[in-house]
């Protein structure tokens, strides 16, 4: 329909009142009674209990009595006379920790040892010489601003690493690996940087290509999937047989034994899934290519609101604020405990250490995991309603004479403002039900950490994942139904119950349409978010590989590329997710906004072509055309 004099006045506000009320207060007084519990955690915990180092008399360096001025650990190492300095186990284990007040940069020893430099012993970091044993003080460097851990840089120790290679110091090597990892992401913040633009880039040009070339490039990736089944499945038919003796000693006998049938098996299964994409495409062409059609619609509609291409990266920001503010107050409450740096009576190791917390602290935390999971889950649906409010401006705004739309630069702002101030109590109401679900989760979850620690009953481990299994289930399907009754409040400003009931009544109608829909939809993103994340870490192989980054006197040096390159691909996921995620939102909103104007037989005359083809085929399949 062409906008006409009297349409010229559409606006979505007018439609809008306050729904549920009473969830809203609920929510208020359940986030005045989360402040008092930070004003608690605040006055009463110590964030330097977490991660501040525990000496052997299970004081915390730097924060207790006594050790206010040392607050870094030290692990003592003592030999017995005559032991051989290559003994890892004497150097690096960690046993009797101690605060200090620097790290120990050099060897120092009351029994040295031939063919290695050692300083006397005049001022130690502590270390007691126990009966036969000699105090032995090795070359540290500070890890993490609290931690002396050996030095592997220093000659010394690379010479001792050189002279003994036993399965002994295996687990020193891999802590070592793994610092060194951690040691090279501050080096690599400008590639990191640079990934995250990148990343935001990528999915703007991945959003505009779906909106001209939506049908190709899902036709592209089934051929594709295709291909690569049936090519695996030839490759394990004629390597059946050969490939575990690539694999080293790292597969089990069993299946040694039984290798040809085996992998011949994975390869028909590979072939059967081959056979089966090639299926669905044919049987399914008229259905994708309608839904391919809507999915550039909804891409279109995106780059018509250009506000909502940037509401990702402002919900990246505001969770990471977000998420980082209510883990910083858990630990600032779980603090408020007593600290016990001993496992099972066993003696302070330095870092390992368990809170001991009163029944009332208890309770504060379980209510403030409780509001965390709430507040959370808010957040979401208020990032879902603002999108769905948008795309309903969108849908219901006339065509003008040229076929196109004119919405407002503020959409997405206006949905923020509409949802806060006159669907909160809603938007509560919809979370308040995932957090319960998220609570049930953690509490099953922690009922079978202790089912492992005093027995560990199969049984009763099988009966908890069960229940864990069919809780996931219900999040996940409550999670979509609040999606849609999200995008009916803000179609028509019901209330919660009420939106609820219509989904239910709209899923009726327009089930294999939305199901159609929603499988193209979850394909885009998901290879979406692939796509954009191998080509994040192929660049970030590129950069990390070359330049400055190789060099080892420049300050951007990496010594791990592969750890830099892990973190980058996360990056990208995340970010590639988030606007994935703005993608599905439209998608489905056009589809319910249509689904309920055919509902109401109200036409849909200001819905896209597609919808109304997409509709119109699952009807005529429904009754029996062909």
């Amino acid at each position: 329909m062409l906008r006409n004099e009297e349409d010229h006045h559409f606006d979505l506000r007018e439609r809008h009142h306050c729904t549920d009320p009473f969830c809203c207060i609920l929510f208020l007084v359940g986030l005045a009674a989360f402040a008092a519990t930070w004003v608690y955690a605040i006055a009463e915990g110590d964030i330097r209990k977490v991660y501040h180092g525990i000496d052997k008399e299970g004081r915390i360096c730097g924060v207790d009595a006594g050790v206010e001025e040392l607050p870094y650990i030290y692990w003592c190492a003592a030999m017995k006379p005559g032991m051989p300095i290559t003994d890892w186990t004497s150097i690096m284990g960690f046993s009797e920790p101690v605060c200090v007040k620097t790290c120990p940069d050099s060897w120092a020893s009351s029994n040295p040892v031939a063919g290695y430099d050692f300083l006397p012993v005049e001022e130690t970091p502590g270390c007691s010489d126990g009966t036969g044993m000699a105090a032995t003080v090795y070359p540290t460097k500070l890890f993490a601003g609290r931690y002396c851990l050996a030095d592997t840089d220093h000659d010394s120790i690379q010479q001792m690493a050189e002279e003994r290679e036993s399965d002994d110091s295996q687990a020193v090597r891999w802590s070592t690996e793994f610092m060194e990892s951690l040691a090279s992401l501050p080096e690599a913040w400008p590639v990191l940087l640079g990934i995250f633009v990148v990343a935001i880039l990528l999915s703007f040009l991945y959003i505009l290509i779906l909106r001209w070339m939506a049908e190709p490039l899902i036709y592209a990736t089934m051929i594709l999937t295709i291909i690569l089944f049936a090519v695996l499945g030839t490759f394990l038919w004629i390597n059946a047989g050969t490939l575990a003796a690539h694999a080293g000693d790292n597969v089990p006998e069993k299946l040694l034994e039984h290798e040809l049938i085996v992998t011949r098996v994975v390869a028909g299964i590979c072939w059967l899934l081959s056979v089966v994409c090639v299926c669905l495409m044919c049987w399914f062409h008229s259905s994708i290519k309608t839904a391919a059609a809507c999915v550039e619609v909804a891409c279109e509609a995106i780059w018509d609101m250009p506000s909502m291409l940037w509401v990702p990266l402002g919900k990246a920001l505001e969770w990471l604020v977000l998420v980082t503010v209510l883990l910083f107050g858990f630990m600032l409450l779980y603090t408020t405990g007593d600290v016990n740096c001993g496992a099972m009576g066993t003696p302070c190791s330095g870092v390992h250490r368990s809170f001991e917390l009163s029944w009332p602290q208890v309770g504060y935390v379980i209510y403030y995991m409780f509001m965390s999971f709430w507040i959370l889950a808010f957040m979401q649906a208020l990032y879902q309603f603002m999108l769905a409010y948008a795309v309903v401006e969108y849908y219901y705004t006339p065509y003008e004479m040229d076929g196109s739309k004119e919405t407002g630069f503020c959409a997405v702002a206006e949905g923020m403002m509409e949802g806060l101030l006159k669907h909160s109590g809603s938007l509560a109401f919809g979370s308040l039900l995932v957090a319960i679900l998220q609570m049930i989760q953690k509490a099953i979850e922690y009922a079978e950490k202790k089912n492992k620690e005093v027995g560990n009953n199969p049984v009763i481990s099988c009966i908890l994942y069960s229940v864990l299994c069919c809780v996931k289930c219900c999040e996940e399907l409550v999670e979509y139904i609040n999606k849609l009754a999200y995008i009916d409040i803000a179609c028509t400003s019901n209330n919660f119950c009420t939106a609820v009931r219509n989904v239910m009544e709209t899923i009726l109608h327009l089930g294999g349409a939305m199901a159609i829909l929603a499988g193209v939809t979850h394909i885009f993103a998901f290879f979406g978010m692939l796509l954009i994340s191998l080509a994040c870490a192929g660049l970030t192989y590129i950069f990390v590989t070359s330049g400055q980054f190789v060099e080892e006197t420049s300050p951007y040096f990496i010594n791990d590329p592969i750890a830099v390159m892990i973190v980058a691909v996360l990056i990208a996921g995340l970010v590639a997710m988030s606007f994935m995620e703005v993608f599905d939102m439209a998608a489905n909103t056009l589809l319910y906004c249509y689904g309920r104007d055919v509902i109401g037989n109200t036409g849909g005359v200001t819905a896209p072509q597609p919808l109304k083809d997409l509709f119109s085929y699952e009807n005529h399949k429904s009754s029996g055309g062909v």
